[in-house]
């Protein structure tokens, strides 16, 4: 999925996938569309155990995501990149922002259905820990979401998008799926209110049409979509 050769004028993309989730499986039709629009491509398999990623400890996810950043800045040679981050990827880029990244070196961070703050889902706290550290992390109220808080809401510099699914079954409650901050820097939209009649778990996501429009109009829009893009 990564684009050794390419240059373009505009920051290479890096993807972010999920929790037990992969590259391929999460940006199958979103890296594609990024391409052909002139965009290079950059994805990174993160805490990986038992053949899927997003398992492993999100501190350790987000050091090896700062680390594949850098080494996207080097063969590049951008400055600075654009994130878009799926679910737990979210997190893991917030974490990464806080301590793996240095400043001004992410122009956007463009979350879908993001594990922002945790969730208070039940099927978090059934993971065994030892299985899934990633799991126990995302718990609202975890430890390392207690110090992630305590660093603050947004990085400086980083100009935040969301896509909200309004019935998402992973990540609740959906009041604090998306960063907090102000209008010039934080937008959230919510996919129903553009597209009433698409119904798109949260597992797929990335793949549903809707949310590949958002991201090219967030893109397009240097962050700030106004909340029109194709449904279908």
């Amino acid at each position: 999925m990564n684009d050794p050769a390419c240059r373009s004028a505009e920051p290479p993309v890096v993807l972010l996938h999920g929790t037990f989730a992969t590259p391929a499986g999460d940006f199958g039709r979103l890296a594609p569309a990024l391409r052909a629009s002139g965009r290079c491509v950059y994805a990174v398999l993160y805490g990986a155990a038992f053949g899927y990623g997003g398992v492993g400890s999100i501190t350790d996810s987000a050091q090896a995501v700062g680390a594949f950043i850098e080494q996207v800045q080097t063969t590049s040679g951008a400055a600075d990149v654009d994130v878009v981050a799926f679910s737990q990827g979210a997190l893991v880029l917030r974490a990464a922002l806080q301590g793996f990244v240095p400043t001004g070196t992410v122009r956007l961070a463009l979350l879908l259905a993001p594990d922002y703050h945790g969730t208070s889902v039940p099927i978090v706290t059934k993971v065994p820990a030892a299985l899934c550290p990633s799991c126990a992390e995302q718990v609202r109220g975890s430890a390392l979401l207690r110090s992630l808080d305590a660093g603050g809401e947004l990085a400086p510099g980083v100009r935040y998008a969301s896509l909200l699914l309004d019935d998402d079954a992973w990540v609740q409650p959906l009041a604090d799926q998306s960063p907090r901050g102000p209008a010039d820097r934080v937008r959230a939209q919510l996919l129903q209110d553009v597209c009433p009649d698409v119904q798109v778990q949260h597992s797929v996501l990335p793949s549903a049409p809707a949310a590949v429009a958002w991201t090219m109009a967030a893109l397009e829009s240097d962050g700030r979509p106004t909340g029109r893009f194709a449904c279908r």
